[in-house]
């Protein structure tokens, strides 16, 4: 599945998800700053394809044209466009186990994941307290007492957990990643999904 496939699939799970397949048109008109991105289930910012803080109408098409002429020749990449989200970048997904079956993780999230692997898992279904004790034992977790003069959310990412558990007991899958998830104030966003069956 896509990127736009995989956000359309994990918001009928009441996850929060932004962004939409664009022509250059509709770029333009997005209140800015925007990101751009390939609508692909790849490692999209290893290969260059996502474009952020885009303010000016020169950079959004020359990000544009980057992206639609990246793609294979007779395959070329739609464009997806979001607004820039600010917050706190987490992340979750789930995997199948072959001991445990259905397991949930939840982590630091954005691009430097996998350098600090901050995560946690549970096998599935989780209740409320499983997802708050999953979001304890992470040391990014510490956001959520304050950071800076920021606070953010841990209901809001709870609920991402608990409605990604849902999801599992529903969906025939083999992986599914939520990465990054943007946590503020009040709302955690899903702004990149990969689902794949």
């Amino acid at each position: 599945m896509n990127l736009s496939e995989s956000l359309e699939l994990v918001s009928k799970y009441g996850i929060r998800t932004s962004g939409k397949v664009v022509s250059l048109d509709q770029a333009l008109e997005i209140k800015r700053p925007i990101v751009l991105k390939a609508d692909t289930s790849e490692h999209k910012l290893d290969k260059g394809l996502v474009f952020v803080g885009l303010k000016t109408d020169a950079e959004i098409k020359h990000a544009y044209e980057k992206i639609k002429n990246a793609g294979v020749t007779g395959r070329k990449y739609q464009v997806f466009a979001q607004p820039m989200i600010k917050g706190f970048e987490f992340m979750a997904g789930a995997i199948v186990d072959d001991v445990f079956g259905e397991v949930l993780m939840v982590g630091f999230g954005g691009s430097f994941s996998e350098l600090f692997r901050d995560t946690s898992f549970r096998a599935v279904p989780i209740t409320k307290e499983d997802a708050h004790e999953m979001i304890d034992e992470l040391i990014s977790s510490k956001v959520f007492s304050g950071f800076r003069g920021k606070t953010y959310s841990k209901n809001a990412l709870v609920d991402v957990l608990l409605g990604l558990s849902k999801m599992t007991q529903k969906l025939q899958f083999k992986e599914i990643d939520l990465n990054p998830i943007m946590v503020d104030a009040s709302k955690a966003i899903a702004v990149d999904a990969r689902v794949i069956k």
